[in-house]
């Protein structure tokens, strides 16, 4: 159980969103996100990169995030919209923007831009849950009037 979990948080369901090794399930956005999140984060102290926040990268950060976003919102609607290829790249650019939000992070805790992007990313997120939540809520009550 545990491991399974490890590599992929998908459902049954929802497995065709990984990609298959080995009879392991590896999570599609998660084979991009996760080592490029990794590297990007350890080259920005290797080369000693800045950790001030300009303007410019929260466009960067928010326009890397975006794919992501937009994908992971429109495959909770249709599941089966998208390849893992595109969910590995979305997961990819992903990566890069946390590695650098997290860089910046940690050397400056809690700047205001990326905080704002973290606020508008959890709305978003809290927005699909509770529109899933509505549209099963509506779906029980039809089929509970047919019966």
């Amino acid at each position: 159980m545990w491991s399974r979990f490890l590599f992929s948080h998908h459902r049954e369901d929802e497995l065709h969103r990984c990609y298959a090794v080995r009879g392991r399930f590896f999570c599609a956005r998660c084979v991009g996100l996760y080592p490029v999140l990794l590297l990007a984060w350890v080259l920005q102290f290797v080369f000693h990169v800045s950790s001030q926040e300009m303007l410019v990268e929260r466009w960067m950060v928010l326009g890397l995030s975006l794919p992501a976003m937009v994908d992971w919102v429109w495959g909770q609607f249709w599941p089966k919209a998208f390849s893992n290829g595109w969910r590995t790249l979305t997961g990819g650019l992903l990566g890069l923007a946390l590695g650098r939000m997290l860089y910046i992070h940690m050397k400056e805790p809690f700047p205001v831009g990326l905080c704002w992007q973290l606020l508008a990313g959890l709305f978003v997120v809290l927005l699909v849950v509770l529109l899933k939540w509505r549209r099963a809520i509506r779906s029980s009550q039809g089929s509970s009037e047919e019966g």
